[in-house]
């Protein structure tokens, strides 16, 4: 269905002639495929149990600072150029203990995730 519609598209295109119609069509298409990827990229099953053991299994449950820092990495993974997290009552001054272990996680490196 979406490559019979881009088809069309593009012979709308060579009808009209118009120059943003091509853009336009790619930016559909870019965006179908950022919604089509988020269930995989939301799925956590696929995470090996060192990540559990070096995020906190915090990081399994929705809402959690590092549940969104876990989201966070997975984007970034995947491509994403620019990711901001936002949770309600995180702070990053060193006093705040419940909420600093995904930073030792998310600055190991790719290497073992």
């Amino acid at each position: 269905v979406l490559d019979g519609m881009s088809e069309l598209n593009r012979l709308r295109h060579a009808q009209v002639g118009v120059p943003e119609t091509l853009a336009r069509i790619e930016q559909y298409e870019m965006a179908f495929r950022m919604q089509s990827s988020v269930p995989e990229m939301a799925d956590l099953s696929s995470e090996p149990e060192s990540t559990w053991e070096r995020w906190g299994e915090e990081a399994r449950e929705p809402g959690k600072f590092q549940n969104a820092a876990l989201m966070a990495r997975r984007l970034v993974e995947r491509g994403v150029r620019f990711v901001q997290i936002y949770h309600r009552g995180w702070t990053s001054t060193p006093s705040c203990r419940r909420c600093c272990r995904p930073r030792p996680a998310t600055s190991t490196g790719r290497p073992g995730r």
